[in-house]
């Protein structure tokens, strides 16, 4: 490997977060090594796996995606129907999903540089697309993005994000080692972290550098740890994301002394095909997800119902559905929808198997669970499911269930048109919430919250924002918030 002095930056990891703050880095000066873990035929981390959206704090839309997308005409944008969703409202939106738990100063800087970031992003070279997907639906001559959710996107969805974030290092001159992975972090004399240690099929060298940038993950592709932080059955769910986010350098900085933070008990997991392959089968992307529960009744393999299908909009339910999964009996459970909501169905749905019939019980047949179980569900619920107003996709539209447990919130129309559908689900884990503490300069901070000299942090591998939640975009966005500030701050050491 190269000569001790060499470098100015290093940063670990290549996802949004780290290629934003190398890229930030470099923009002020610095010379900068990226070392990624995976080889390149799974560099990204689990930027690759999402859809490339990012939770924004906006008031007027078809302005801000004029400026960020120029390839979209502006009679198309005109078309859109996005109601304002607004700094407030995004910063409370964290806070209520977290249960009041999310670091109001770590908050509201994602939240006030939602935007700006964007924006720098677009000058840097990315480029931005509407989010469509399960979040948007054509209503005549309109097309209504859902209250609440996330409306810009990477151009190409979270693929066309990381390899177009790859495409600008290497026109930056920026450095990328494959196949290299950080098992250490140097300091000197005085504590300051100087450098890393890193491995490679050559062995164990020695890098340094005047400051070092921690942007590689959590630890949602390790067995023992989720095992060990989350609880039982998690060693068993199905890593949505990359598998070579295994925590090991979040254990190295705790050891170094950095401060542990945020829901070490939680993660963001979603609802996946339950056929989903592990290793994960990169070519799918994040098309393994299943995100249109709020259209369904979700039932288990004894034919019954366990959670509130309805209670928010999906973007604020999906990432904490998906553990309920390992509650179930073989940690499956089948989303079961009827004609009516046959074309709102995230097209995702169709890459996985479906089961299509006339009647619950040959439904029940198909999916072999208890159909006299599955049939009781149904008539319960549509004996329940009241719907005074009309049905709206897009917005929480107050048409719940009465009494019958667990209640449907919203979307509760009756499942009672064939053709009925259904789609096998498990569990899949995206990101773990706990991590390090690091403070609004990115600098991660020791067990007596003073900064480590030299060793910066982004990304999922940061603490303190969420817990028991998780809103859509959010994660991005704040990776690419906290990069750019750790690119620059490591760019002026």
């Amino acid at each position: 490997m190269a000569n001790a002095r060499e470098y100015d930056v290093v940063v670990a990891g290549a996802g949004n977060a780290a290629i934003v703050a190398a890229l930030a880095a470099r923009e002020k000066g610095a010379k900068v090594l990226v070392l990624e873990k995976a080889p390149p035929d799974w560099r990204g981390g689990n930027t690759y796996f999402t859809t490339g959206s990012f939770r924004i704090g906006f008031e007027n839309a078809q302005e801000l995606m004029s400026r960020l997308m120029p390839q979209i005409p502006r009679s198309e944008i005109e078309s859109y129907v996005i109601a304002d969703y607004t700094k407030d409202r995004f910063y409370s939106d964290v806070m209520r999903v977290t249960e009041g738990m999310a670091d109001p100063d770590q908050l509201e800087l994602v939240v006030n540089e939602s935007i700006p970031i964007l924006e720098w992003m677009a000058k840097q070279g990315f480029e931005w697309e509407p989010r469509m997907g399960a979040h948007a639906y054509r209503r005549g001559d309109k097309i209504v993005f859902s209250a609440g959710g996330t409306i810009v996107q990477g151009r190409g969805g979270g693929a066309g994000l990381s390899d177009r974030g790859f495409a600008l290092l290497a026109e930056r001159g920026i450095e990328l080692r494959y196949n290299t992975k950080v098992s250490n972090l140097l300091r000197d004399s005085r504590g300051k972290v100087n450098g890393v240690a890193a491995q490679n099929r050559e062995g164990i060298q020695e890098i340094k550098s005047k400051a070092v940038i921690l942007g590689c993950g959590g630890f949602e592709a390790n067995p023992e740890m989720r095992c060990r932080y989350l609880g039982k059955n998690w060693d068993l769910a199905k890593v949505r994301g990359t598998p070579y986010n295994t925590g090991d350098m979040l254990r190295v900085a705790l050891e170094l002394g950095a401060a542990p933070v945020g829901h070490w008990g939680g993660c963001h997991a979603t609802f996946i095909d339950a056929e989903a392959p592990q290793p994960p089968d990169r070519a799918m992307t994040d098309r393994t997800r299943r995100i249109s529960h709020p259209l369904s009744i979700a039932v288990n393999m004894h034919g019954k119902r366990f959670l509130d299908e309805g209670e928010d909009m999906a973007s604020f339910t999906y990432a904490k559905y998906g553990q309920y999964c390992l509650e179930q009996p073989h940690l499956i459970a089948y989303h079961i929808f009827d004609a009516k909501v046959k074309g709102l169905i995230e097209d995702y749905y169709h890459t996985d198997r479906c089961i299509e019939v006339n009647s619950i019980r040959e439904l029940a047949e198909e999916l072999e669970i208890d159909a006299d179980e599955l049939i009781r569900t149904v008539e319960e619920f549509n004996s329940a499911a009241k719907t005074p107003k009309e049905f709206d996709p897009a917005h929480k539209d107050g048409n719940s269930t009465v009494g019958v447990s667990p209640p449907k919130s919203n979307w509760a129309q009756k499942i009672d048109t064939p053709p009925y559908t259904a789609y096998g689900v498990c569990c899949g884990i995206t990101f773990t919430y706990g991590g390090i503490r690091v403070n609004r300069q990115s600098q991660v901070l020791n067990t007596e919250g003073e900064a480590i000299p030299g060793l910066y942090a982004c990304g999922e591998i940061v603490g303190g924002l969420f817990y028991h939640n998780y809103p859509g975009g959010t994660g991005l966005t704040r990776g690419a918030v906290m990069g750019r500030i750790a690119g620059y701050q490591t760019a002026q050491e």
